[in-house]
């Protein structure tokens, strides 16, 4: 529906004169799943804007190796190497074959941030430059990286902030996270982004309704995992409501509210909720709220069964696909809360 992609906040104009690029937009992608009582699997939420958790499963991965060497080895586990080569390679695949010195670099949210401790464990790891907005800028329709001895320029930017703060000249904010004049370079096709601006839309929970019929209707087939049970922009979702068993969530970003669990709200609130939900239904989206499979986990002083999610993460090189053996765990805080939320 037009009204769905005109309300994304990601959604920007500007971005529809970036040149047609020759390898696919979504270099990087990740999915939460999870698994169901009868044992099938659904979607959960797509990660598509910048994709985080691959530092902190390789670097889980190297220090239970490091720990449990035998029972490491007993397991048989795939090792992560392979996926992490194919992805420097696709980085490095970016640069124009006529640079001698390619130079690839990760634009971190910063020190402030909490994924900054993946964001300096992947960049060393992969052999790139690990930089913050004000360690880079703009010259002649060029991007530059600071440092001591002058200048140096840009070929390829790992984005690891938010769509909207990636450049202030485009999108005004208060942030200074992005790079003023990026897009800019990107029209010229002087510097190549992973993922580039705008990817941020597609993990919008509000596709989530649509995207069975988005894959007949692009690619011929149907999904192969669905997605958990999603309603948007649906005028009686404040009476079709379940009390006891709904997750309402922000269609378009997940910063803008916390996620409410309606059998945790009291009933004040639950009402209030309702009456939001009537009056502006393109806001929200409503989930059925889906038991998740539990793991054991340690509370501190004993195991107790907790709701588990994996997200899985592949990468494009070409026509390829990579997917990385494996996954990040995320276990709920909670034995009656659910992970991630």
């Amino acid at each position: 529906p037009a009204r769905l992609l005109y309300s994304a906040a990601n959604f920007n104009r500007s971005l529809r004169y970036l040149p047609a690029p020759n390898k696919p937009l979504l270099s990087l992608y990740a999915v939460d799943v999870a698994r169901g009582p009868n044992g099938s699997w659904s979607v959960v939420a797509d990660r598509t804007e910048a994709p985080n958790g691959m530092g902190f499963a390789l670097e889980n991965r190297i220090v239970v190796t490091s720990v449990f060497p035998e029972t490491s080895r007993k397991m048989h586990l795939l090792r992560l190497a392979p996926f992490f080569q194919a992805l420097r390679e696709m980085l490095f695949s970016h640069v124009p074959n006529v640079v001698d010195s390619p130079r690839v670099v990760l634009l971190s949210p910063g020190p402030g941030d909490q994924t900054y401790f993946e964001d300096a464990y992947l960049s060393r790891y992969l052999g790139i430059t690990l930089a913050v907005g004000e360690e880079l800028t703009v010259r002649g329709d060029r991007l530059y990286l600071k440092t001591v001895r002058g200048l140096r320029r840009v070929h390829v930017l790992v984005r690891r902030v938010p769509d909207q703060a990636t450049d202030p000249l485009e999108n005004p904010t208060d942030s200074h996270l992005g790079i003023p004049g990026l897009i800019q370079v990107m029209r010229a096709g002087a510097v190549a982004v992973v993922n580039p601006p705008g990817t941020g839309i597609a993990e919008a929970p509000a596709f989530l309704p649509v995207l069975p019929s988005l894959a007949r209707e692009l690619l011929g087939e149907d999904l192969l995992i669905p997605s958990i049970d999603t309603r948007w922009g649906d005028p009686d979702a404040a009476e079709s409501l379940d009390p006891s068993g709904s997750v309402i969530k922000s269609a378009f970003g997940r910063n803008l509210f916390r996620p409410y669990i309606s059998r945790k709200l009291p009933e004040e609130e639950l009402a209030e909720l309702k009456q939001a939900l009537r009056e502006h239904p393109e806001r929200y989206v409503v989930q059925k709220e889906m038991p998740f499979s539990t793991a054991p986990a340690w509370n501190g002083q004993s195991l107790e069964p907790r709701p588990v999610a994996i997200r899985l993460f592949v990468c494009a090189q070409g026509d390829r696909y990579h997917v990385m053996p494996g996954g990040l765990v995320r276990c709920a805080p909670r034995p009656d809360s659910l992970p991630g939320l």
